[in-house]
């Protein structure tokens, strides 16, 4: 552990074991530290407010996109249980889906699945793949209906909201465990 004045600093597992002492005016990730770039930026007392070109901005409510500081927009996550004996798990509860819009009705939307849709392989894992969603499946899936599922709201970076609601590879793996609809949708990866 090292210790930075204001917390310590696990280098085993590269996090804080603490929360970030200015708490969400430092960004909504507690536990980060100089954008995750310790190597090109660095803040000795653990105090400093993000910058973007030479302009201090609010983590919570703008981002920095190519130099400049913007306002973060609006992305509707959506989670809904899955229906149908075959989505059982082994413990007797049920699955669930998450996936994203950038309209409050939730079409279109956009989730992360193993892969491209109509590609074989297992349900549980793959190469990860945004798809655009079936919302309108003759069965009510709930785990699908917008109208069924619990709505959120996330402020992401209008890059990031481009990014999402567009078919493609994602940058990392699904797995049924980590990385997956849920963790996507959350932007807890990519």
């Amino acid at each position: 552990m090292a210790y930075y004045g204001y917390r310590y600093y696990d280098p085993q597992t590269g996090k804080w074991p603490s929360r970030d002492p200015i708490e969400e005016e430092g960004g909504v990730n507690l536990y980060g530290f100089v954008g995750n770039d310790g190597v090109n930026w660095w803040d000795l007392l653990g105090r400093k407010k993000p910058c973007c070109g030479k302009v201090e901005y609010n983590p919570n409510n703008q981002c920095c996109e190519n130099e400049k500081v913007v306002q973060k927009v609006i992305l509707y996550v959506f989670q809904g249980r899955l229906g149908g004996d075959g989505d059982k798990i082994c413990n007797g509860g049920t699955m669930s889906h998450s996936y994203v819009s950038g309209n409050t009705n939730g079409i279109p939307s956009y989730g992360k699945h193993p892969r491209k849709f109509g590609q074989e392989g297992s349900p549980f894992k793959g190469p990860g793949y945004v798809n655009r969603e079936d919302t309108s499946r003759p069965n009510g899936d709930p785990g699908r209906d917008p109208s069924k599922a619990t709505k959120t709201r996330r402020l992401v970076c209008p890059a990031e909201k481009e990014r999402m609601l567009k078919e493609g590879p994602t940058k990392t793996p699904y797995t049924f465990i980590e990385n997956n609809c849920h963790d996507w949708a959350q932007g807890y990866t990519n």
